[in-house]
């Protein structure tokens, strides 16, 4: 915010101290306290949580027997289906019952499977049973009235008239035995009414009772000898007996009247809910089968009743939505993932439960203070603080002192507002901004550009080529694929064929890459067939890239006669005077084309004056590819090569250099030393171990031969095996096999020792060793056994070690005080400056052709070299801080605002 009266602070000290001993008080909780808890009344208790996670677990079983076909799939278009299971259950249960009591009942069951057997009579046996029962539910009925008095009377006493007649007029209210009526008399006197002689109406009433009920049950007796045709057994003439065989027998009686009635409504119904069948083993013929139904039944019966419980674990879960914390999260987390699964320990489950409310209940009692503190952020939010409010809300306080809640926040505050006034009428940002918004406009404008002309280039191509042309391409390629390796009997014969093609289609193709004895192979033997020849790495190639040459109009030949160039190795020399003698006798620069001559010593004696020197050194950091420089001396004596690689801090390595003296090293016969080698590959070990050389390539040259580089790669090979060959790009061999090549890392064995030392001067080894020791980017490692006191000072081996030892001589002035390098009190105010700041800072470096007067390195890998104008600094002049900031800070993004 600007300086205006809106941005005044709203809060006071008084709410920042309070903030203060909150967010003291909350500590660790200080977030948890103040996200949205869940309410207490939508947690169930921990007995409710358990019920409910047995019937989840419950219902998530029957789901899997349902998924494996186990539970029968109730009907979803039958209406009412699942009030309608209610129902057939328990008519199954009791159509259960009945076919037990049958089943238990011989003369029952014989009865039943009379009357199910479709006999003629079954009809009539049937209403003939169902009226026994009829008069048996009246005798039950007159039964249930006797129990109101224990009425007892002599045997065959219910069948006296004159009983009758006597009970009748005492239930009236009149005298029941006249005065001379001495039979009566002597019989009434045996009957009592719960012990007593009836005396009263109330008295007769029951045993008026007690005489209906006995005849009554006298003629059903006599009535049920009817039933013993169909099996039905007798009933004994027992008073106590007979009643007691009629209630089991009428049981047993309605029961086969109900299987008969019940069966066929049954299975019709669960056909209806079942559709699709309720299994094998169920139906409801069998007691086994009934059961078996059942248990199915209530299993698909509980299933649905289970759905309110899914939707009290959804309701529960929909209560969570807008919680925030750990806690909620853990709690989302146990419901989701824990709660009624069927493998899930519930007094674990249960345990975890109760300490996340407990948790939640104590995070809820800490509220009313991260309340409070909200209130004071949303204060410093409406100031426009709202960095700070985050702050008070989210850090919380590990140490001492508070950063967030200090005393001196006000004048902070006052000071921010002012600066932030000052960047906001700068405009500084918005040219940052719109700088970097050209430099990626045009890096894109480049690429898109470069992209035009590739595919301009391929359609102009595609465009000149005629279908003759595009045909003979083609021949060509196939013939190139079959002649392979050019060791099979149809070589020729396909060499033949690429060349003819290729005769009609080598103008066609703009630009042809290929090694010089394929040119000889396959391109037309036609002098000048092209407008231009280059030839790279000329310093390799000999006489046999002269076919490749007569081929152009134009020649570019590129190469280093300071690197390896072609030997006459194992060639007498009367054999090269021969040579001489028969083909180029007479011929100009005929000495340059015999074995052992390269082809750029060939093109520097024909073309003198159309030599160009190419002083840009890209590859190796400064300290490397000094030893190099001596073989390209100049006539003025300055460095004839200008290093212009500075690598980013991230990609540097220091030291570049490191000499590795290996005293107990032995050169063998075979040319090989042991020792060094043993020491490379525990070098190579701990850089492939080491996280940060993750991404570097490594490199193993040999100065003598390549047999120790063998060495080297066999036993790297056995301890790390093929991954880290990979990985790395390890590659070892000897000077010829790096040419051209380059390697983050390159080890570099000098494999002579003090005994087999010899000194080496000659051309020859001045290539080897300067190809050797230029393959490095940023470090170069020196394995070596001979002391250098027992070599000769011009031995390169000697000039090895003492670059090795220093590899920068007379580039640095003032010794070790960077302070005496600079030329100005500007330059050592700058320096003190980036010094006191943590930059790497270094004063008057030379940088290829360039002296720069600091150049500064940070810790985001840029580097930025400033040249200051040091004789014009008198003071803190205006000049000089506009200078600054145009060449330092605003180029690095940085902001100052005092001079010193």
């Amino acid at each position: 915010p600007g300086p205006g009266a809106a941005f005044e602070p709203r809060v006071t000290d008084a709410q920042i101290a309070q903030a203060r001993e909150i967010r003291r008080r909350l500590g660790a909780d200080l977030v948890e306290a103040g996200a949205r808890l869940p309410a207490r009344e939508d947690l169930p208790d921990e007995a409710g949580f358990a019920l409910v996670h047995r019937d989840l677990a419950m219902a998530a079983r029957m789901d899997d027997e349902a998924r494996a076909g186990a539970m029968p799939l109730l009907a979803a278009n039958e209406a009412n289906a699942v009030a309608r299971l209610e129902r057939l259950i328990e008519r199954l249960e009791a159509y259960f019952r009945q076919i037990g009591l049958v089943q238990n009942t011989p003369w029952a069951r014989q009865l039943e499977q009379r009357l199910s057997g479709g006999v003629s009579t079954a009809g009539s046996e049937r209403q003939l049973i169902e009226r026994r029962l009829e008069q048996l539910d009246g005798l039950l009925a007159k039964q249930s009235a006797l129990l109101e008095a224990m009425v007892e009377m002599p045997t065959g006493a219910h069948a006296s008239e004159s009983l009758l007649r006597a009970a009748e007029r005492g239930a009236a209210g009149q005298k029941a035995v006249g005065l001379l009526d001495f039979k009566l008399a002597s019989l009434v006197k045996q009957i009592t009414v719960n012990g007593r002689p009836p005396s009263d109406q109330r008295g007769w009433q029951h045993v008026l009772r007690a005489i209906a009920f006995q005849r009554t049950a006298e003629e059903l007796m006599h009535a049920w000898q009817a039933l013993g045709t169909l099996g039905v057994p007798p009933l004994s003439h027992k008073r106590d007996q007979s009643l007691t065989g009629i209630g089991e027998m009428a049981g047993a009686l309605r029961a086969v009247l109900g299987i008969g009635a019940n069966r066929r409504a049954l299975d019709l119904e669960r056909q209806a809910l079942f559709p699709a069948g309720t299994g094998e083993g169920s139906g409801v013929d069998a007691p086994g089968a009934v059961r078996v139904l059942l248990e199915r039944m209530k299993m698909v019966l509980a299933r649905y009743r289970l759905e309110a419980r899914r939707e009290r674990k959804s309701s529960l879960l929909a209560a969570l939505e807008g919680s925030g914390g750990r806690c909620a999260e853990q709690l989302r987390a146990l419901l989701v993932d824990r709660w009624g699964k069927p493998d899930e320990d519930e007094d674990r489950l249960v345990e975890d439960y109760r300490a996340l409310v407990v948790e939640i209940e104590r995070l809820r009692r800490l509220q009313p203070d991260a309340h409070a503190l909200e209130e004071i952020a949303a204060a410093l939010t409406d100031m426009g603080a709202e960095k700070w409010a985050a702050a008070l809300l989210e850090q919380v306080v590990t140490t001492e002192q508070d950063p967030w809640t200090p005393g001196h926040w006000r004048a902070s505050w006052t000071w921010w507002r002012f600066d932030a006034h000052l960047r906001s009428i700068d405009g500084r940002e918005r040219i940052l901004q719109l700088s970097q918004s050209r430099a990626e406009a045009d890096n894109r404008r480049r690429q898109l550009f470069e992209l035009l002309v590739r595919d301009s280039a391929y359609l102009g191509l595609k465009r000149s080529l005629t279908p003759l042309v595009q045909s003979n391409l083609t021949q060509f390629l196939n013939a190139v694929k079959k002649i392979g390796t050019g060791r099979n009997k149809s070589s020729a014969l396909w060499r033949r064929a690429a060349r003819d093609a290729l005769a009609v289609a080598s103008r066609a193709v703009p630009c042809w890459i290929m090694p010089h004895w394929r040119a000889a192979e396959s391109l037309p033997a036609r002098i000048g067939e092209f407008d231009l020849v280059i030839i790279d790495e000329a310093s390799q190639s000999d006489l046999m890239a002269l076919p490749a040459l007569m081929r152009g109009q134009k020649l570019l030949v590129v190469g280093d006669d300071k690197q390896v160039s072609p030997t006459a190795a194992f060639i007498q020399v009367r054999q090269l005077e021969q040579l001489q003698a028969n083909f180029l006798r007479g011929k100009p620069f005929g000495a340059l084309m015999l074995p052992g001559s390269s082809l750029y010593d060939l093109a520097q004696a024909v073309f003198p004056t159309s030599r160009l020197m190419l002083r840009e050194h890209f590859r190796c950091v400064e300290p490397i590819i000094r030893f190099s420089m001596q073989f390209y001396s100049a006539p003025d004596g300055d460095d004839p090569l200008y290093p212009v690689r500075l690598p980013k801090p991230s990609e540097r390595l220091d030291p570049p250099l490191i000499a590795i003296h290996v005293p107990h090293g032995e050169k063998s016969r075979s040319q090989t030393n042991r020792a060094e080698a043993e020491v490379i590959v525990a070098e190579i070990e701990k850089l492939v171990q080491d996280p940060a050389m993750a991404a570097r390539s490594i490199g193993v040259v040999s100065l003598i031969g390549s047999r120790q580089a063998e060495l080297i790669q066999s036993i790297l090979l056995e301890r790390l095996g093929d991954a880290p060959f990979e990985r790395h790009e390890i590659a070892c061999g000897d000077s010829a096999t790096f040419q051209g090549k380059e390697r983050d890392i390159m080890f570099v064995s000098m494999v002579e020792c003090a005994r087999t030392a010899t000194s080496k001067t000659a051309t020859m080894f001045q290539q080897r060793f300067n190809v050797a020791l230029s393959r490095a980017r940023d470090r170069m490692v020196l394995v070596y056994s001979v002391d250098e006191n027992r070599l000769k000072p011009d031995d390169l081996k000697a000039k090895v070690l003492r670059h090795f030892r220093d590899p920068m001589p007379g580039s640095r002035r003032g010794g070790d005080d960077p302070f005496a390098l600079c030329q100005s009190g500007f330059e050592r105010s700058v320096l003190r400056y980036l010094l006191d700041r943590g930059y790497r800072a270094t004063p008057q470096l030379q940088i290829g052709a360039y002296a720069i007067d600091i150049v500064v390195e940070g810790n985001d890998d840029r580097r930025l070299a400033i040249e200051l104008d040091g004789d014009q600094w008198h003071g803190p002049d205006r000049w000089q801080e506009d200078l600054f900031r145009q060449r330092v800070l605003e180029r690095c993004g940085w902001r100052f605002w005092r001079c010193w």
